[in-house]
């Protein structure tokens, strides 16, 4: 039986790792206020996850404060986690770290899909602990039918689901009435709207592209694109904001290509007013991924009403609208980025409609949620479902 406390504690798991530098600790700056509420609410935080190099994970910027009500839990030995022996190595050693923490503590908020998510999700069905699920991205992608089972065992007993996009409630909730739409986990809210944004084109044209570095988000993708439009409008500017593990692939193919002068490479940015700056000065947002959740930079841009151009992979679709608050592209398909990228230039109109379509979307997402923010609606659910 779990330990018998009159504290309430919460075991959180990201789904993706703890970054680790010189002996500190960091995550993505968007769990910033997120965690932060939680320890205001909560006697005690349990962070567990895999540690891993920020050399690796380089798409972590928030150093985690010493708090006192907060305790990290690394479940790996090694923190590098760069080829496949030290991957395994990895994840039979955070299975047997990780179920001494199921063993003792009583409630875990998991983020699936995610290898560690889902070793503590089982250990918790297994050790009859409650816990509840934060579903930020296609699950079944790649899955056979035995782990489609399993997922589906997993939703049925948790104590609460809060989903990504329309597309996921819809398909969850048959399993789990327990289940709702997810507040945006951002740095942003309603007075964030940027309303006067002025769709005009000046001498520059600037193409923003900000996540992480590495092929899955179709950097190369859209570098080929880039090299193309170029050709054709040379008021072309790409900014490419980020760091990742491919990025010295595209700084040399920048070079390779001629490209040096009209993409700007800023490596990672991780202050708040910068990163304002960065939607504020651009003209349109371009996200080709091929796999996603619902990335957090696509209700980013949509604040700041910028022309979007994505992918609709995940639960994007659910979300964005092509023709109303972005323009789809199909994933992989460079002729489709360009040819997005020549209609928001060639139509003003068109670039009015889309960003101020994402204005009134991300308006419309703020009114609709009855808590105002991810972690007020995890707490909310923790008392309604009687976890303590």
């Amino acid at each position: 039986m779990a330990r018998v406390s009159d504290e309430k504690k919460l075991v959180f798991v990201p789904n993706g790792a703890i970054g680790w530098y010189n002996g500190r600790y960091y995550l993505h700056r968007s769990y910033r206020p997120f965690l932060g509420e939680l320890l205001e609410y909560f006697d005690f935080v349990i962070l567990s996850q895999l540690a891993v190099d920020v050399s690796e994970n380089s798409f972590v910027d928030w150093h985690l404060d010493n708090r006192s009500n907060l305790r990290i839990v690394t479940l790996n030995l090694s923190v590098k986690h760069s080829n496949i022996v030290l991957k395994i190595f990895n994840y039979i050693t955070a299975f047997l770290r990780a179920a001494p923490v199921v063993k003792k503590e009583s409630f875990f908020y998991l983020c699936v899909p995610g290898h560690i998510p889902m070793i503590y999700a089982i250990l918790c069905r297994v050790l009859g602990r409650k816990y509840a699920l934060y579903v930020r991205g296609d699950w079944s992608k790649g899955m056979m039918r035995f782990g489609e089972k399993v997922y589906a065992h997993l939703f049925r007993h948790a104590s609460f689901v809060l989903v990504t996009g329309h597309d996921y409630l819809s398909k969850i909730t048959p399993l789990n009435i327990r289940t709702e739409l997810v507040v945006p986990m951002i740095e942003l809210c309603s007075n964030d709207l940027y309303i006067h944004r002025d769709f005009g084109l000046g001498h520059t044209i600037n193409l923003l592209f900000l996540s992480r570095i590495e092929r899955a988000k179709g950097i190369l993708d859209l570098l080929d694109a880039f090299e193309s439009l170029r050709k054709k409008d040379d008021r072309l500017h790409l900014v490419i904001a980020g760091d990742g593990p491919d990025f010295s692939q595209v700084q040399e193919r920048c070079k390779a290509r001629g490209l040096a002068e009209s993409v700007t490479l800023t490596g990672l940015v991780d202050d708040r007013e910068k990163i304002r700056e960065l939607y504020m000065r651009s003209d349109i947002f371009i996200l080709p991924s091929h796999h996603e959740g619902f990335p957090r930079v696509l209700y980013e841009a949509m604040c700041f009403g910028l022309p979007i151009i994505t992918t609709f992979v995940g639960s994007i679709g659910s979300v964005m609208k092509h023709g109303r608050n972005c323009l789809k592209i199909q994933a992989g398909d460079k002729l489709d980025i360009e040819l997005k990228v020549l209609n928001l230039i060639k139509d003003e109109k068109l670039r009015q409609r889309i960003g101020r379509g994402a204005i009134e979307t991300m308006a419309t997402l703020f009114k609709g949620f009855d808590k105002s923010s991810h972690a007020k609606q995890v707490i909310e659910w923790t008392r309604h479902a009687e976890i303590y």
